[in-house]
């Protein structure tokens, strides 16, 4: 198994090293050609000097050599430089600049200033005017920090909060050094001591990467003994794709941000000696490294230091062995991940129905009334509630997330139409209408309600209930994921109920690079490359089966979306809805040989008769010699007495047809093959096939009742059971 070292990282260091002096003085000559006085983030000074100041200092640490150390000074006394390129009079054109341009305006490029001067400080090549230098450039840039405390669980907080930690040991006998210091504390505060307020793989690696720095600024060794942290560590690891990477979601773009969850994971093995998180480590940099051609320049030599930094090499990395789970949980994560390995070539299929956050009140509302985040799920957020924001098969992407955006302000691919979800409005759609100019609105974030109604994995199959509501709108949305493992698909239910009356537009989408054939309620698609990632013209390819119903009707079109051209392929459903009544949507997602007839992986497919539809749904899959039979209660009310009796529930009450099967379970899986039926279900009393008693249970008396005798009888429900091979009569 690969594994990286110290000597790895410091080779890889100088290499990335003597890369940017390559292209240093041209990086500084481009950002003069490029000034903008006009661009709406203000004076913004090349981040060249402080990162490779900070390279330079940290080898001095380890080489002793003073070179590097006089280079790193050059570079920090003159950092003022830079305030010319704007014209003389450019300190009115923002308020915060009034008493002069801040020589380091930003959060991103001050700690490595700061850091870069602290390991250079004893080194004997600063004279005492070059300290002085140093300490008037970070103290003339503190008013804008101050003029803007920007506070809240986030990346951007943290990264201020490591900035002023390090200033304030940096000049400690500097008169504004302890409001450095406590402005610090005030920044870190939240963030060390709470959840992230943010739903974005890449500020994930921004805000984890600032905390531990701003922890070891501060001196405070509780971080790593906070569940908080332990939490967002397990959290990444269980992130993992089979592109060597965490799947994206949120603000985010395909793979970024890699350097920084190198860095992480590393610190998190050190920490809690955990042979995941290195392996994760591991493994990240051993992909990009062999996707770069193996090349000793790759990557940032900033993020490999911090990286060399907290590797610990006795923790050996072992890769995990876990199937589908929760990431992490079903309150602060709010994800669920499908797999069946860790391989480059397993099947991975991630499912975010995170919401705005319970937690965090105070950030958020700040963050929400103090800048202009209407477009995000505050914080860094998309309008990906129960949307699946990756599935990948066979080394290949088979559905991605939308990305983050090609410019300012907002960035369209936030939206809810931008990602693998159902998308409702409250209008009349027509057969002919442009479905996605229909869709298309503002692009403003809609606050919905999440919650996990269940999960559960079985033998032969895995699957997640979670449920959406959306109150203004007036609709509660639960998603149903199935993974049938032999089989290596998906089976998706969607059941919408509305809670009011009125007109209800649904729109079942799932974005592709191209449609490779398609039928009577299939698309067969693929994606090539994504950024570089896997082959432009792979051998797998995903058949998108949406069984037609009457009312329903299915289409594509093209738009703009993850900085490309992509297909949008939908099933589209409108009516007049009356509170309570349901919509169903069943879809298939099978990863497939592209080779394969997808017209008769697509005639194995057909909706078996339900006795409760559109309260309930089903799909049946004829794979090999078995015949299989996916089914599903969508309204999970319907059964409920209305007696005041325990239990409130009974087989008369809840029995429900899907073919051959009958049951009341609130999920049944079940797979006839050879004359013996394997089954799995969730929540039920009774499981009968072809009317044959497969799994029936004695029930006891409950005592205590309100209403007739003391003591009644029933049969309460089972969880949860499977077995296999059951003999059929």
């Amino acid at each position: 198994m690969f594994t990286t070292t110290k000597a790895l990282y410091l080779k890889q260091i100088k290499a990335g090293y003597q890369r940017d002096l390559e292209n240093y003085e041209k990086g500084l000559a481009d950002w003069r050609k490029a000034v903008d006085p006009y661009h709406f983030f203000g004076f913004t000074p090349p981040a060249g000097p402080p990162y490779t100041a900070f390279v330079e200092a940290f080898l001095y640490t380890v080489e002793k050599d003073r070179t590097c150390a006089e280079r790193a000074r050059e570079r920090l006394v003159t950092y003022r430089q830079f305030v010319d390129a704007y014209p003389p009079d450019y300190h009115r054109a923002r308020w915060e600049y009034e008493d002069g341009l801040p020589p380091i305006p930003s959060m991103f490029t001050l700690p490595p200033y700061l850091q870069a001067y602290l390991w250079i400080k004893d080194s004997g090549v600063l004279a005492p005017e070059d300290h002085r230098t140093v300490e008037r450039i970070v103290a003339d840039s503190m008013p804008a920090f101050f003029r803007f405390p920007e506070w809240g669980a986030h990346n951007r907080t943290a990264l201020r909060a490591w900035a002023m930690a390090l200033a304030a040991k940096a000049f400690p006998h500097h008169p504004d050094a302890p409001d450095w210091g406590q402005i610090a504390r005030v920044f870190g505060d939240d963030s060390l001591k709470g959840w992230s307020i943010e739903d974005a793989m890449l500020y994930h690696a921004v805000w984890t990467h600032a905390l531990i720095n701003y922890a070891d600024a501060m001196g405070d060794a509780s971080y790593f003994r906070r569940v908080t942290a332990k939490y967002y560590f397990d959290y990444y690891v269980s992130l993992m794709s089979p592109a060597g990477m965490l799947a994206d979601f949120g603000d985010s773009n395909w793979r970024t941000n890699w350097p920084y969850f190198i860095a992480c994971l590393e610190r998190g093995a050190r920490e809690y000696r955990d042979p995941r998180m290195r392996w994760a480590a591991c493994h990240i940099y051993e992909t990009f490294f062999e996707e770069s051609g193996r090349d000793d320049r790759f990557g940032s030599p900033l993020m490999f230091i911090f990286a060399y930094l907290w590797t610990d090499e006795t923790v050996k990395p072992e890769r995990p062995t876990t199937g589908t789970q929760e990431a992490l949980d079903e309150l602060v994560g709010k994800k669920v991940v499908f797999r069946n390995g860790w391989e480059r070539s397993s099947t991975f299929l991630l499912l975010n129905y995170k919401p705005e956050t319970d937690y965090g009140f105070a950030g958020r509302e700040n963050t929400k009334n103090t800048l202009v985040v209407e477009a995000e799920k505050t914080h860094h957020g998309h309008s990906d509630e129960n949307a699946i924001c990756l599935l990948m098969s066979r080394g290949q992407v088979l559905l991605h997330d939308s990305g983050y955006r090609e410019r300012l302000p907002n960035g369209k691919y936030r939206a809810d139409m931008y990602h693998n979800r159902i998308v409702a409005r409250p209008e009349l759609l027509r057969r002919d209408d442009d479905v996605l100019g229909f869709l298309h609105d503002d692009g403003h974030h809609r606050p919905m309600e999440t919650q996990r109604i269940d999960f559960y994995t079985f033998e032969e199959v895995d699957f997640s209930r979670t449920r959406a509501t959306d109150h203004a709108m007036g609709y509660r949305w639960d998603r149903i994921v199935a993974y049938l493992k032999a089989e290596d698909l998906f089976v998706i239910f969607d059941g919408i109920e509305a809670l009011r009356p009125g007109r209800l537009a649904l729109c079942n989408l799932f974005y592709t690079h191209e449609i490779l054939g398609q039928g009577p309620g299939w698309f067969n698609t693929r994606i090539g490359k994504l950024d570089g990632y896997g082959p432009e013209d792979g051998p797998a390819s995903l058949l998108i089966a949406m069984p037609q119903a009457p009312d329903r009707w299915e289409g594509s079109q093209v738009t703009r979306r993850h900085f490309m051209d992509e297909t949008c392929v939908y099933q589209a459903h409108c009516a007049d809805f009356r509170p309570r009544d349901f919509a169903a949507f069943v879809t298939l997602l099978i990863p497939m040989d592209r080779k394969q007839d997808a017209a008769e992986v697509a005639g194995r497919i057909s909706l078996p008769p339900v006795s409760r539809s559109p309260r309930a749904a089903a799909v049946c899959l004829a794979a090999g010699g078995k015949r299989i039979t996916v089914g599903v209660k969508l309204d999970l009310e319907d059964e409920i007495l209305r007696s005041n009796v325990r239990p409130k529930y009974s087989w008369t009450s809840g029995a429900t047809t899907y073919g051959d099967v009958e049951t009341d379970a609130r999920f049944v899986y079940s797979a006839e093959e050879g004359g013996r039926l394997t089954y799995a279900f969730t929540e039920a009393v009774r499981l009968r096939y072809r009317g044959q008693d497969i799994f029936a249970p004695k029930g006891c008396s409950f005592p205590l009742q309100y209403e007739g005798p003391w003591v009644q009888d029933g049969i309460a429900k089972w969880r949860a059971w499977e077995k296999k091979n059951v003999a059929l009569k």
